[in-house]
C-alpha cells in the first residue's frame, strides 16, 4: 500500500558536518552558459586556475563549446576534473518557451564530464557542484533549473566518492559562491538547497493523504481527453480505470505510425522474446539477432496496443477512442493533431502528458545520444503540448512523472532531470497561472509501463528500491488524485511504501518530513477544507492540567493544534502568525457525552481552524474555539487581511450553533510539564518570572514533533492571568496576535536555555512576552482579553 506525499520546500537551517569546499578551488573545470558569468569569474583573483567554458557562441573569455559530443572530455587530464561546477543564470529566461541550445549542451557537458568522473578511481576530495542564480519568484525555481539540479539528484546515487551538492539562489553572484561554499558543509536531505532572500529551504516530502476523495466521477460522457503515449502502457491502462460506465471522447497520440496497427502481422500467442529471435534467426541464417529483437519489441508494442484500443472502444464505443499517429518531439505534428481535435471539440477536458522512453543504465555507460533521446521526449514533448493545446487550455493537465525526478536514482541522469522540469513546471504553471496542473510522480508500475517492457521490473525487484505497482492500485491512485482539489501546494505529487521509505532513508534520511504529534488521519477532507475527530486521551501529561477537578485542555494546546492543522493543509510551510484567536468554551480532555471536532479550511496563506463539539445523540455543534494562521507559502505570498471561506462543508455536517460555555477559570491545578512558571515577581507594570519546563525523556520525541512552544506560550498566558493574592487565574478570551519569532518548539527552547527562559507580561493581559536570557524573543502576544 503506497502513501500519498506532497513534494514541497521547507525552510530549514544547514547542518555542518564536514569542511567547506571552496566555491573555485585550484583546478576546477567551471562549465557556463551564460557569457557575463564566464567573464566575471574568469576576472575572480580565486580563479587563477580555474578552466573555464561557456556553451554561448558569443562569449569572450575560456573556452567555447556549442556541441557536445562523446569525445569532449575523452583526453581531459583526471586532475582537470576533480572539481567540476556548472553555473547559470535564469533571471532572463521567460515561461513558458523551449529550453535554449546553450542550456541543453550545458547540461550535456555536465553529464560527459560526470560520466568520466565515474570511470575515475581516486582519492577522497572530488566534487560536482551545480549553481544557479534565479529569481525564484513566489519562492519557486524556474523549471529549466531542474536540468541541473535534477541530474545532481541522480549523480548522487552514483559518484558515492564525490561531494554532490546544488543551489539554487536569488542572491547575486558574489554572495552565491558564499552560499554554495557554504552548503558543501551540509548534511543535507536531497543534495540541492534553495536561497530565497538569505533564507535556506529545502525540499522534503510531506505525508498527505486524501482521505475523503469524491466518489464522483472523474469523465462523463461530454468529457474529452487528450492523452500523448496513451494506447499504451500505464497510460492506456490508468484511462481505462477511470472509465467506469462513462462514455468520454478519447484521443490518443502515439509514435506508432496508425498503419501498423491494421496489418495483418502478429506476435504469435505466448511467443516470449528470446523464443521469436531463435525462431527468427532458424529462418533466417545469417542475420542479426538484434534486428529480430527490434522487431520482436516493434511487434509487441502492436500488440499491446490493439488490445487496449479494442477494451477502450468497448467500453466508450469506437466512434469515441480516436488514435492519431504523433511524435511528441515533432512540434508539426503536435500542432497538427492538436487542430485536429480542436477541430471536433471546443475544449479539452483533460490532457495526460505521459510520453516517455526508458534508458536507464549506470552514469559510466551511458551514451550521450541515449541521454538525448529520453530527454527529449520529455522536455520537447511538455513544450509542444503546451505550445499547441493552449486556444483554449485543457481544465486540468496532468504530467506522468517518476520518482526519479523527485528524489534522483541510480542509472536515470536523463530521465530524471526531464521529470523533474514536469515537477516544477506543474509548480510554476499553478503559482503564476493559476493553472489546474499537477504531475504525479509515479514510482514503478510492476504489471505495465517502462518496467516489464525493459526488463528493469526484475532489477528493481532484486534491489528492493522501489514498490512495484499493481495496475489496480496504480488506477485508484490515479482517479483519486483527479477528484482531489488542486493548489500550488499540491502540485507535485509523490507516492511512498515501504521500499520507497527505507530507500529514502537511506539515501536522504533529512528528506521525509517529521509527522505531527497529535493529528493523525482526518475523518473527512479535501486539498482546502478537512476535519480530524479528536481525541487526546491517551497522552496522560495533559491531566497536569485541571481546573475544578476536571481535566481541561490548555488554551496554547488548542493554538498548537490549530498550527498542526496548517502545516497538515500546507504542506508544512512556515508560521508566521497566529491572529485573531477566539476562547469560547473550554475543552475537556475525556468529555462524557460528546466529541470534539477539529476543522481547518485554507485560502491565500491562512488556515482557518475550529475546535467544535457535538453533543451525542444530538446534531448540534458548539463552538470552542477559533483562530487564523499565517503562513508563509514559498509560491503564494500571504496577505494579512485575505479573507478564509467558511468551513460549509464539514460544519454543515455538525449542524453548526456556536455555544458560549463559561469561560471562567478558579481553582486551576498544574502539574508537570504545566508547573514551569517559577520566581513569580509583581511589579507596577505587570508580572516578570521564568520558565523551565520538565520534560521526561519518554516525551521528547513527542515534543519534538511540535510546531510552536505551546509549552511556553501556555505559561506566558499563566503570567498573564497571575493577580497578587487571588487564587482565581482567569483564562484568555481572545488574543488579536501571536507571533512566535523564533520558530522554535518546547523541546529546542529548553535545550538551548536550560537556565530558564524569562517571562513577562502587562496587569490584565494586552501584552505578555518570553524572551531569551539575551533578550530575543521567541513568542510574543499582543491584543490579550481575559476572561471576566
Amino acid at each position: 500500500m503506497l502513501e500519498r506525499h506532497l513534494a514541497v520546500f521547507h525552510p530549514r537551517p544547514g547542518m555542518p558536518i564536514r569542511p567547506p569546499i571552496p566555491a573555485l578551488p585550484p583546478g576546477t573545470l567551471v562549465l557556463t552558459d551564460t557569457p557575463c558569468l564566464a567573464e566575471q569569474i574568469s576576472a575572480m583573483p580565486e580563479a587563477t586556475q580555474t578552466t573555464v567554458v561557456c556553451t554561448d557562441p558569443s562569449a569572450r573569455t575560456g573556452q567555447i563549446i556549442t556541441h557536445a559530443t562523446e569525445d569532449t572530455f575523452v583526453g581531459t587530464p583526471e586532475n582537470a576534473l576533480a572539481r567540476v561546477c556548472a553555473i547559470t543564470s535564469l533571471h532572463d529566461a521567460p515561461w513558458p518557451r523551449s529550453v535554449p541550445e546553450r542550456l541543453l549542451t550545458l547540461q550535456e557537458l555536465l553529464f560527459l564530464a560526470a560520466r568520466r568522473m565515474a570511470t575515475i578511481t581516486a582519492p577522497v576530495g572530488r566534487s560536482l557542484a551545480v549553481l544557479v542564480l534565479d529569481p525564484l519568484l513566489r519562492g519557486v525555481p524556474h523549471p529549466h533549473s531542474a536540468l541541473l539540479t535534477g541530474f545532481v539528484k541522480c549523480a548522487t546515487w552514483e559518484l558515492t566518492g564525490h561531494e554532490t551538492y546544488a543551489v539554487v539562489t536569488d542572491a547575486p553572484m558574489d554572495q552565491a559562491f558564499g552560499q554554495l561554499e557554504v552548503e558543501s558543509t551540509y548534511q543535507r536531505g536531497l543534495p540541492v538547497a534553495h536561497y530565497r532572500h538569505g533564507r535556506r529551504w529545502e525540499e522534503r516530502l510531506v505525508p498527505a493523504p486524501l482521505t475523503a476523495a469524491s466518489g464522483a466521477p472523474v469523465l462523463t460522457d461530454d468529457s474529452i481527453v487528450v492523452a500523448a503515449g496513451g494506447a499504451r502502457g500505464i497510460t492506456a491502462t490508468a484511462l481505462l480505470g477511470l472509465l467506469g460506465t462513462a462514455r468520454p471522447t478519447l484521443w490518443l497520440l502515439g509514435s506508432t505510425p496508425a498503419t501498423d496497427l491494421t496489418r495483418s502481422t502478429t506476435l504469435p500467442e505466448g511467443v516470449d522474446r528470446a523464443s521469436y529471435i531463435r525462431e527468427s534467426l532458424r529462418r533466417s541464417p545469417g542475420s542479426h539477432p538484434a534486428e529480430h529483437g527490434k522487431e520482436y519489441e516493434r511487434l509487441r508494442r502492436i500488440a499491446e496496443m490493439r488490445r487496449m484500443l479494442r477494451a477502450m472502444r468497448a467500453r466508450c464505443g469506437a466512434a469515441n477512442v480516436h488514435y492519431l499517429t504523433c511524435d511528441v518531439t515533432d512540434p508539426a505534428a503536435v500542432d497538427a493533431a492538436a487542430a485536429q481535435v480542436y477541430g471536433a471539440h471546443s475544449r479539452v477536458d483533460l490532457l495526460v502528458n505521459a510520453a516517455g522512453i526508458g534508458g536507464a543504465r549506470a552514469l559510466a555507460g551511458k551514451s550521450l545520444d541515449v541521454f538525448r533521446r529520453v530527454r527529449g521526449v520529455k522536455i520537447d514533448g511538455y513544450r509542444h503540448l503546451k505550445s499547441a493545446f493552449c486556444s483554449p487550455p485543457p481544465e486540468l493537465w496532468c504530467s506522468f512523472s517518476s520518482i526519479a525526478g523527485a528524489i534522483g536514482l541510480t542509472g536515470e541522469s536523463d530521465y530524471g532531470p526531464a521529470n523533474d522540469l514536469l515537477n516544477l513546471a506543474a509548480r510554476y504553471e499553478s503559482t503564476h497561472f493559476g493553472c489546474r496542473e499537477l504531475a504525479i510522480c509515479w514510482t514503478m508500475w510492476g504489471e505495465s509501463g517502462l518496467g516489464p517492457r525493459s526488463g528493469f521490473t526484475e532489477y528493481t525487484r532484486s534491489t528492493g528500491r522501489l514498490s512495484l505497482l499493481s495496475d489496480l492500485e496504480g488506477q485508484r491512485l490515479f482517479g483519486d488524485e483527479l477528484r482531489a482539489d488542486r493548489g500550488p501546494q499540491h502540485a507535485v505529487i509523490v507516492h511512498l511504501g515501504l521500499a520507497e521509505h527505507h530507500t529514502i532513508r537511506t539515501q536522504f534520511p533529512r528528506l521525509p518530513a517529521d509527522g505531527n504529534a497529535y493529528l493523525t488521519m482526518p475523518v473527512e477532507g479535501n486539498g482546502t477544507l478537512v476535519s480530524w475527530k479528536l481525541d487526546l486521551r491517551g497522552h496522560d501529561y495533559l491531566r497536569g492540567h485541571r481546573r475544578r477537578g476536571r481535566c481541561i485542555l490548555p488554551g496554547a494546546l488548542a493554538i498548537e493544534l490549530a498550527a498542526q492543522a496548517a502545516s497538515w493543509l500546507t504542506g508544512g510551510a512556515p508560521l508566521l502568525v497566529v491572529r485573531d484567536a477566539w476562547f469560547r468554551a473550554p475543552i475537556a480532555l475525556a468529555p462524557e457525552r460528546s466529541e470534539y471536532h477539529l476543522l481547518a479550511s485554507y485560502a491565500d496563506g491562512v488556515v482557518r481552524a475550529e475546535i467544535r463539539s457535538r453533543p451525542a445523540p444530538a446534531l448540534r455543534s458548539s463552538l470552542h474555539f477559533q483562530a487564523d494562521i499565517v503562513t508563509d507559502l514559498p509560491w503564494v505570498p500571504h496577505a494579512a487581511d485575505s479573507a478564509v471561506p467558511v468551513l460549509t462543508t464539514a460544519i454543515e455536517a455538525l449542524d453548526s450553533i456556536s455555544g458560549h460555555g463559561d469561560p471562567t477559570s478558579a481553582d486551576t491545578e498544574f502539574a508537570r510539564p504545566f508547573d514551569g512558571l517559577r520566581d513569580v515577581r509583581y511589579a507596577a507594570d505587570g508580572v516578570r518570572a521564568t520558565w523551565r519546563a520538565e520534560l521526561p525523556e519518554r516525551q521528547q520525541q513527542h515534543f519534538s514533533l511540535m510546531r510552536l512552544p505551546w509549552l511556553l506560550l501556555d505559561a506566558v498566558l499563566q503570567a498573564a492571568g497571575t493577580t497578587p493574592g487571588s487564587s482565581r487565574r482567569p483564562t484568555p478570551h481572545r488574543i488579536l496576535r501571536i507571533e512566535p519569532t523564533a520558530q522554535l518548539n518546547d523541546l529546542q527552547v529548553l535545550s538551548r536555555h536550560p537556565a530558564g527562559v524569562p517571562v513577562a507580561a502587562t496587569h490584565g493581559g494586552i501584552q505578555a512576552i518570553a524572551t531569551t536570557p539575551q533578550g530575543e524573543v521567541i513568542i510574543r502576544i499582543d491584543g490579550l482579553e481575559l476572561a471576566p
